[in-house]
């Protein structure tokens, strides 16, 4: 007999996948526009809307010449994860309900970190604007560098927001800029880490979070980056489910989570790269 109601414990991984994906308040979730995304297979298909050149001048008499308005396919590969587990009858009896608990907990945050980790990846690898760090530490000047590769579109309200490595915390938390309330742009509160691991806002407004999942593995070290709003996005394809199979002569019963999802940098020039070491 299943010790387990698979829908349960899927609803249970999906309501904690939300609090344990580190990386929602910085990418643009479209999977509600599901249906305006072309699906081929393992293919997401992200329309990307091409920026129109400047206006003109007119000159009376002189017909104007309307610009078509370009779209770019934007191309991701559909992602399966999964993640297996076993509940044994006896852990299940002893534990109740606690056992059951902490396994939803677990796989989705092992399913989160692998969901971030892509999303990382795709800003890592994609980004056109890259700043290198002089050291290891960060500072307010590298900061500065990386807001200034966007020229004069750096509004507060552009901006999805920050999010560092939990390495930088510390240099953060040094910088009178970003803790000291009697600066203009320091805001009360900077500094305390919420649930969603953001320890505050630069400038007043743009948050600030941490992930350490912000990691560059081809040099081993920590990233942080500035990211526009809908810069980088990505779809729930299928949310996690989650089959039962009995094993009897074990006396457990296991639980196999998985989901789909795609990840994409839809703007290369919407992100700002901060790291040691630039290729």
């Amino acid at each position: 007999m299943s010790l387990v109601i698979g829908k349960v414990y899927a609803d249970a991984v999906n309501q904690k996948l939300g609090v344990a994906l580190k990386m929602k308040d910085i990418a643009t979730n479209y999977t509600d526009m599901v249906s305006d995304i072309l699906i081929y297979g393992n293919e997401v298909h992200f329309p990307t809307f091409n920026r129109l050149t400047g206006a003109e001048e007119v000159t009376q008499g002189v017909e104007l010449v309307p610009e078509e308005i370009g779209m770019t396919d934007s191309v991701a590969t559909v992602k399966q994860t999964a993640k297996p587990v076993r509940i044994y009858d006896k852990d299940k009896a002893q534990i109740k309900g606690a056992t059951v608990e902490a396994m939803a907990v677990q796989t989705a945050e092992v399913m989160a970190q692998k969901i971030d980790s892509d999303l990382v990846n795709e800003m890592i690898n994609n980004a056109v604007f890259k700043t290198a760090l002089d050291g290891d530490s960060l500072t307010l000047t590298a900061i500065d560098s990386a807001f200034d590769v966007f020229g004069d579109q750096v509004q507060n309200s552009s901006f999805a927001g920050i999010v560092a490595h939990g390495k930088f915390r510390s240099s953060l938390m040094r910088m009178d800029e970003f803790t000291k309330i009697d600066k203009t742009y320091a805001v009360a509160g900077n500094g305390i880490v919420d649930d969603s691991n953001c320890i505050g806002f630069w400038n007043g407004t743009v948050p600030v979070y941490l992930s350490d999942q912000m990691w560059d593995a081809t040099n081993s070290e920590p990233v942080m980056a500035i990211v526009k709003k809908g810069a980088l996005g990505y779809i729930m394809q299928k949310e996690t489910t989650v089959e039962e199979e009995r094993e009897a002569k074990l006396l457990a019963t296991d639980l196999v989570a998985s989901n789909l999802y795609a990840v994409k940098l839809l703007d290369s020039k919407g992100v700002s790269i901060l790291k040691k070491t630039i290729v």
